[in-house]
């Protein structure tokens, strides 16, 4: 039986490559910016929805979400990001 814990720390380590996937193809597409910048403006053009995500993990799948989706998902590609790039 797979305990609960183990759960929930195999959907944060999922999560965490899916924000570094996002985090990527932003830096790529907006490459005249910083990648915290281009991350930002790839989260502000998600499309804004109360019926769509409530978190990082679903605004990632479903590609629109409420505000605390879209500032979970920029918390997760900043923490990713380092000072000096990447």
């Amino acid at each position: 039986m797979i305990k609960y814990g183990a759960l929930v720390r195999a959907r944060e380590v999922a999560v965490w490559g899916l924000a570094g996937a996002f985090v990527r193809r932003a830096a790529e597409q907006q490459p005249e910016l910083p990648p915290l910048v281009a991350c930002f403006y790839a989260v502000r053009d998600l499309p804004y929805a109360l019926d769509g995500a409530r978190d990082a993990a679903g605004l990632l799948d479903e590609r629109r979400g409420d505000c605390m989706a879209k500032s979970e998902l920029l918390k997760l590609a900043a923490a990713q990001i380092r000072p000096n790039g990447w």
